[in-house]
């Protein structure tokens, strides 16, 4: 794929990507934003005329696209440069039906744009950036974004405002991104990103402006905010982070050996992560148990990184599994949980879960003495 900035030449491309994107927009609701996008296309284009040697680019536009390796061109975005401040908005983000959905911003080329835009921002001191995204798939968006986007990375990102269908927007500015004669055509919310102190310190320190090195003293207080919680299917990443990890078995043959009801149930894995490194983990199995006969959940472990314990952590990834089991209708009031931890953990005790025993096995050479905790779903959905 190929990534760059559109001109004149590339017309034609951009009004078939359009039309081709509007048939599919007709069928759902009627819109002439279409008209309106092709307008806005050539002004942006007319605008980015010598963009790269001009001084001063408040009030200017431009538009990148991304081309496939056979030269169709399968998506594009906008960007504007406000004029009295130095903020730029990104928006019109158009994707050619059927090349993959809006959340694969990698594959459809939008993450590799964008990044090429907020590059350029920065290169003429343009540090701050609107947008505007659909509620619909909130998290799945995010996810991808700051996995895909360089930029996304480097920023840190809130919500302005938000607007349902057919709202108005309040504002001059968020009018001109809720982008139908300002009125919202679904459920919206318009976001801003502005870059992170340290890669700001970093950057004037180097032009001269400052000496002394970035401490992130603003940030002392709000660490937990920084720690991302969600469920995660690689369980060799849960096995390399554990791994020397004492007491703690991750091994499935374990648990096909010795408890054969367990190990074929369903498992779901939980994850805190810090700039993108798994720090703590917490995982639970939903199985039959074949002797009473009845559907439990087993919470298979639970670790966190010792620079990072007595932060909540563990607390956080137990109220995670405890929302996933609503979601998705896990238990009902009677169904127990149960989880086998070191003696001296009496981390369950303390949300009020209560001993049934203790065991003593050994597994491959090593002593495990456990202590089995329980709590009836009525009792832990609330934690």
């Amino acid at each position: 794929m190929i990534t760059r900035r559109l001109n004149y030449n590339d017309l034609d491309k951009i009004d078939e990507l359009i039309d081709l994107r509007w048939k599919q927009v007709h069928k759902k609701r009627s819109s002439t934003h279409n008209i309106t996008l092709k307008k806005r296309i050539r002004e942006y284009i007319l605008l980015s005329n010598n963009i790269d040697n001009n001084k001063n680019i408040e009030g200017l536009g431009q538009v990148f696209g991304c081309f496939d390796d056979e030269g169709f061109l399968i998506s594009f975005l906008t960007q504007k440069f406000w004029e009295k401040m130095p903020i730029h908005y990104l928006g019109n983000m158009t994707v050619r039906p059927k090349v993959s959905n809006l959340y694969n911003i990698e594959s459809i080329g939008l993450g590799k744009c964008w990044d090429d835009a907020v590059k350029f921002a920065e290169s003429n001191k343009f540090y701050q950036w609107y947008w505007i995204t659909e509620i619909r798939g909130w998290n799945k968006r995010e996810e991808e974004w700051f996995k895909n986007s360089s930029a996304f990375k480097k920023y840190h990102i809130f919500i302005d405002s938000m607007y349902h269908k057919d709202e108005v927007g309040k504002f001059k500015y968020q009018n001109m991104m809720l982008g139908e004669e300002g009125i919202a055509n679904t459920t919206v919310a318009i976001k801003y990103a502005i870059l992170k102190p340290k890669f700001l310190h970093n950057m004037f320190q180097q032009k001269g402006y400052l000496k002394d090195d970035f401490i992130p003293i603003q940030y002392s207080n709000i660490d937990e905010e920084q720690i991302i919680y969600k469920e995660t299917n690689d369980f060799n990443e849960i096995v390399k982070v554990t791994k020397d990890e004492s007491n703690m078995l991750v091994e499935k043959e374990y648990y096909q050996k010795n408890f054969p009801d367990i190990a074929e149930g369903e498992h779901k894995h939980f994850g805190a992560y810090k700039n993108e490194k798994l720090i703590g983990t917490s995982s639970m199995i939903k199985y039959y148990d074949n002797e009473d006969n009845k559907n439990k959940i087993y919470h298979l472990w639970s670790w966190t990184q010792p620079n990072y314990r007595r932060k909540k952590i563990w607390l956080n990834l137990m109220k995670i599994k405890a929302n996933y089991a609503k979601q998705n209708n896990w238990c009902e009031d009677t169904t127990l949980n149960i989880v086998a931890v070191s003696k001296e953990d009496n981390r369950y005790k303390n949300i009020g879960w209560s001993k049934a025993y203790e065991i003593d096995k050994t597994y491959k050479e090593k002593s495990l003495k456990k202590t089995i905790w329980y709590s009836l779903w009525k009792n832990y959905k609330n934690i």
